[in-house]
């Protein structure tokens, strides 16, 4: 649908519970640059930093580039007292790189993130699309406390999981947004049917020296720019897998014109503390009576690309504008 004029009416309804994020950020951008897409609200949950952290990093983003939706707090630590695991390592101390992030003066929503993600569901009637790309814990707090949740959305997507994982403690086997917490992973796996770009449909994304050099050379807009700087460097530099725009995939997957392919599949998530193999998604194919896994496989990577340019290119014009902080 991309280039296509969309109306206000048909435009589809999403809400981003996220973890910003290095490539969460981007992602988000991205989100915003979709003409089908009518952004309505994002949720931040502690998972790649802490939510004091993630949260201001979106409410950041909001007020810099002028997003026309909410913003609400979500959970600060997993489901059930587990430790929390955190990738600041990654994607440094704060989520955003090197990159100072300025005094915000927007707000949180006075709802938390679990009750905007109800109350937004049921404002779409049925037609919201579900974006999660950081650990599950706020979709499954909202199955708690609404679970009617699922039949309200019309898609969840996520990020998460996979065949293989990128978690050294759990000896690569955990993808890290269902490690962060397996019990909510496990409660929503079993309530909805879910679009999963786990790690496999992910790694078919990834990006060269070359090409993220070139997204570079299209950031007038300094902090998106620093946010490709570190995917390219810190991938170079540190040999970490930080040059794939693993929540970008996640994005597409709400996308009515298909960019992200799958097979029908269904999952378990293994969510015990004393199991060398907790947080691990088990996959297997679909059987009758279980909720449906729709499992990515391939990605279109040159749409992906040139939605990326035009994100960029729409965040640019955005911070000249003086929309928002500069």
């Amino acid at each position: 649908m991309e280039g296509v004029m969309v109306s206000a009416d048909s435009r589809i309804p999403i809400v981003i519970d996220t973890d910003p994020g290095v490539d969460d950020c981007i992602a988000i951008l991205l989100a915003n640059s979709i003409e089908e897409f009518d952004l309505r609200a994002i949720t931040a949950v502690s998972g790649n930093v802490d939510v004091r952290w993630t949260l201001r990093n979106a409410l950041f983003l909001k007020e810099r580039y002028g997003l026309d939706c909410v913003v609400a707090k979500g959970a600060e630590k997993p489901l059930g007292g587990r430790a929390s695991h955190d990738a600041g390592a990654v994607h440094g101390k704060e989520g955003v790189g090197a990159y100072r992030v300025p005094e915000v003066s927007c707000k949180p929503d006075s709802d938390r993130a679990w009750d905007v993600i109800y109350r937004e569901a049921v404002r779409a009637g049925g037609r919201l699309r579900l974006i999660a790309i950081g650990p599950l814990t706020d979709i499954a707090i909202a199955l708690e406390k609404h679970p009617d949740l699922p039949q309200l959305v019309d898609r969840l997507c996520i990020m998460g999981g996979g065949r293989f994982g990128n978690v050294p403690e759990s000896g690569n086997i955990a993808e890290f947004n269902i490690y962060a917490d397996p019990q909510a992973a496990a409660r929503v796996f079993e309530a909805f049917d879910v679009h999963m770009a786990g790690l496999d449909v992910c790694f078919k994304a990834e990006f060269g020296e070359a090409e993220l050099d070139d997204l570079i050379s299209l950031c007038d807009d300094d902090f998106l720019e620093s946010l490709f700087r570190h995917m390219r460097d810190a991938w170079i530099e540190n040999g970490l897998a930080v040059n794939i725009p693993y929540d970008s995939v996640g994005i597409l997957q709400a996308c009515s014109d298909p960019i992200v392919s799958y097979r029908k599949s269904c999952a378990d998530v293994i969510a015990d503390e004393a199991s060398p193999e907790d947080g691990r998604t088990v996959l297997m194919p679909y059987r009758e009576g279980r909720n449906v896994v729709f499992e990515g496989t391939e990605i279109d990577k040159p749409r992906l690309m040139a939605m990326l340019k035009k994100a960029i290119s729409k965040a640019n014009k955005a911070v000249e504008a003086g929309r928002g902080v500069l």
